[in-house]
């Protein structure tokens, strides 16, 4: 008899173990849909709610609207980072509609001295940035960047853009 309990209770035990050690997962693909990037996926556990990963794709000229399981926005839509839960495999396509508007480049002396005016664009229209006017004894200017730590996009002097949203420029140096 003893035999036999510990045998229920191996098999109870496996059945309980292997059964809940499996956990389904689903993968949210995300496409830039027309933007620029590369696609990517995030896995979600079935049952359990998380938020879509946030949008990392661009567009010139564009802003990113949200999210939709068609490509043309026929579907269901889905904001960005907006907290789901999954129950298939799913692909989210980027929306987009035409930026509009006047936007403003504002430059950072980002430790060197001087003043810059902020610069106006048109949401989508390419333009030069001006030149830089900034001054850093015993550096010299090395470019424009979006992070004032110089891990962002970078931009050369009079660098001609496309913003499609407020933008804030640091000066970069480098020592002479």
């Amino acid at each position: 008899m003893k035999k036999f309990t510990l045998i229920i209770t191996a098999l109870f035990a496996s059945i309980i173990l292997f059964s809940g050690c499996k956990k389904e997962e689903y993968v949210v693909t995300f496409t830039p849909n027309g933007g620029k990037g590369t696609v990517v996926t995030q896995r979600f556990t079935v049952k359990i709610k998380q938020p879509l990963m946030a949008n990392t794709f661009t567009y010139d000229g564009y802003k990113f609207t949200g999210w939709n399981n068609r490509a043309n926005g026929g579907g269901t839509s889905y904001q960005d980072q907006e907290i789901v839960k999954i129950s298939e495999h799913l692909v989210l396509y980027a929306q987009w509609t035409p930026a509009t508007g006047d936007f403003t480049v504002t430059f950072k002396a980002n430790g060197g001295e001087g003043e810059m005016e902020p610069q106006k664009f048109e949401a989508g229209v390419p333009k030069a940035l001006e030149k830089n006017i900034f001054t850093c004894a015993g550096y010299d200017f090395s470019g424009w960047c979006s992070e004032p730590n110089g891990i962002g996009t970078k931009f050369a002097d009079e660098q001609i853009i496309t913003i499609t949203a407020n933008t804030i420029l640091y000066a970069q140096w480098t020592k002479k």
